[in-house]
């Protein structure tokens, strides 16, 4: 018999905010369950099966499509969907380095926003005292 907290699933879903080690006991979304436990991947995945696929959340591939990390099959116009190879998001996914720069990429994107926010509260509250 076997204790809960060994049966442990070795993918992290965190577009369907599941824990970074997902137990079985829990839920996790069936669509990212059935992609993420597929021997072969389908050809092409869509910007939240990639996201899923590569443990960042859909959001975060809009960035790397602008930093250029990423790029979309095709050339599908800006308000489209956008479908990626799944060979070569393998190969990014084993990639230690190109993990680390879209980690960074994306850390700096919200710690510049947050200091953009930071400065423009700080010049409201500013502006209602004087």
């Amino acid at each position: 018999m076997h204790n809960r907290r060994e049966s442990r699933i070795g993918v992290v879903c965190v577009h369907h905010l599941c824990c970074a080690v997902i137990w079985h006991s829990r839920a996790m979304n069936n669509e990212c369950r059935a992609l993420l436990s597929l021997v072969t991947l389908p050809a092409r995945l869509s910007r939240t099966q990639t996201a899923d696929y590569l443990g960042f959340e859909p959001d975060h591939i809009t960035l790397l499509l602008k930093a250029g990390l990423l790029k979309p099959l095709g050339r599908p116009k800006p308000n489209s969907d956008k479908y990626f190879a799944a060979v070569k998001l393998a190969e990014l996914r084993q990639d230690e380095q190109w993990l680390s720069r879209a980690a960074q990429f994306i850390s700096q994107h919200y710690n510049d926003k947050n200091a953009r926010k930071s400065k423009h509260s700080n010049r409201l509250i500013s502006t209602s005292e004087a």
